[in-house]
């Protein structure tokens, strides 16, 4: 079963960013995945997101990717037929700030669940219908396309697809994705297909090794393996200390680092300094 990776974005400085490494991914395996919003609304619209939780997953549900048994590669899909209803998939916040990230996911459409062959192409006909893949800068309030994949949904491959998106004019520390689906309004009477999304990466296509290794060098710790207290010598003042563990869980936030209560392991150290820059290392609790 393929391993996902949950790390906290929000310490993208630090973890996960070698190259071309993904900082964020996600398989699906899982399901629910781990912190994303599944929702709906009876409105065929984009709107500004979903108006309830698919909490009992009605509507978006995990399947073998374009339906195939035989690999069991599970993935997120939705079903695509009737009218009056939208769907979002929506990731956890992703922050964009140092800049340099893209974007990329698979994405497949197989015939209807209930076909002699639902992983033939979808004998779709002219409908407004519609999929796309949305962005927010600020934590989910507003969206915008960063493409509408299908408009109507004519001809979306029944093969694995991947798309991916260059985001570097997105620097929000507070941005989210979204999987948007609507079966628009027209009731499509005869029209059943299934829409198939995998394999969610964020990247950071820029920062290499050494330039982690740089941009640490603002502050530095001690003592470091830690027993439990460790402190910060910076010749920049700072404002607020974060300490994170690896599955980007808030241990603490304040002016000083107390690992005492906590087990041994490896924790992320975020510094917030009064000019505004931040900084992350890693600190290790004997």
């Amino acid at each position: 079963m393929k391993a996902i990776y949950s790390l906290a974005v929000s310490l993208l400085a630090y973890v996960g960013v070698f190259g071309q490494t993904p900082v964020y991914s996600q398989d699906f395996a899982a399901f629910p995945p781990q912190n994303w919003y599944l929702g709906y609304s009876f409105n065929p619209d984009v709107g500004n997101g979903p108006e309830y939780d698919d909490q009992y997953n009605v509507f978006l549900v995990q399947r073998p990717f374009l339906s195939n048994q035989t690999t069991n590669n599970p993935s997120v899909s939705v079903e695509i037929y009737s009218g009056g209803l939208s769907t979002w998939a929506i990731s956890p916040v992703v922050d964009l700030s140092a800049g340099g990230y893209s974007v990329s996911f698979d994405f497949g459409c197989g015939d209807g669940l209930y076909s002699n062959d639902p992983t033939a192409a979808p004998s779709q006909s002219p409908t407004d219908d519609m999929f796309k893949f949305m962005i927010s800068q600020d934590n989910g309030i507003t969206w915008q396309e960063l493409e509408s994949i299908a408009s109507p949904n004519i001809g979306i491959p029944n093969v694995r697809t991947t798309k991916t998106y260059s985001l570097s004019t997105y620097t929000s520390a507070t941005t989210k994705f979204a999987f948007y689906t609507s079966n628009g309004i027209d009731p499509n009477f005869g029209v059943d297909y299934v829409l198939y999304f995998d394999d969610f990466k964020v990247t950071n296509n820029n920062l290499s090794t050494s330039d982690i290794k740089l941009k640490n060098k603002t502050f530095q710790l001690y003592p470091n393996p830690t027993t439990g207290y460790a402190y910060i010598k910076s010749d920049k003042n700072v404002q607020v200390i974060e300490v994170y563990d690896l599955t980007g869980k808030l241990i603490s936030k304040g002016k000083e680092i107390n690992l005492s209560a906590e087990s041994t392991g490896t924790f992320l150290v975020k510094v917030l300094f009064v000019d505004g820059t931040t900084a992350t290392e890693k600190i290790i609790k004997k």
